[in-house]
């Protein structure tokens, strides 16, 4: 671990990752929220996205086109990626959300609402068969889908957060401002509550 935005952050070199196992709580298909701050070493791993959190076959918060932050939900309409208009930092503490609510992806940047787009559908949970794990620092897939672990981040993640609601502008706001607030010591962050670093 190292210093992060609010406490320790996690550290990816590159080659680690974290995983959280499949769960009941993670296996959202209605409203959503995304969050994390980063501050990435380098906006590019020599692949098309650079993993923040991935949760594969059905929700993605990457890194991509070399510096803007893009989305992919399975079993939304119109699919695809989608990007930020803004473009993030190497060496920078960035706050970055992504919402889905059922009628609208939105994207945030520091706070800020960058873009949207119309919406519909609910969230797959099951397109590559059994539910998947989320990968943080790297994608994780199952060995049907190739490569298992690939898309790697390089940098800082802190803050991470998994909502099964689409959080207000006003919340999103104050996760900027203030961090999570969710009352427990930094070594008691979700992602280390959740899940084991792996390389």
């Amino acid at each position: 671990m190292v210093e992060g935005k609010f406490g320790n952050a996690l550290y990816f070199d590159g080659t680690n990752f974290l995983e959280v196992p499949s769960s009941k709580t993670i296996e959202i298909t209605d409203q959503i929220t995304l969050e994390a701050w980063v501050k990435p070493e380098v906006l590019s791993m020599g692949e098309d996205n650079m993993t923040v959190l991935t949760k594969d076959c059905s929700y993605y918060m990457v890194l991509r086109e070399n510096s803007h932050l893009a989305t992919y939900f399975y079993g939304l309409n119109p699919p695809g990626y989608h990007l930020s208009k803004s473009t993030l930092k190497e060496g920078k503490w960035s706050h970055i959300a992504i919402t889905a609510d059922g009628s609208k992806v939105k994207v945030y940047i520091n706070g800020k609402l960058d873009s949207e787009i119309s919406s519909s559908g609910k969230i797959s949970v099951s397109e590559c068969g059994a539910p998947q794990s989320i990968g943080i620092g790297a994608e994780v897939r199952i060995p049907e889908r190739g490569q298992p672990n690939h898309r790697y981040f390089k940098g800082c993640i802190d803050e991470i957060r998994v909502s099964d609601t689409a959080r207000s502008e006003e919340e999103i706001k104050e996760s900027f401002m203030h961090g999570l607030q969710v009352g427990v010591e930094p070594s008691d962050k979700l992602p280390l509550t959740w899940g084991r670093l792996k390389r």
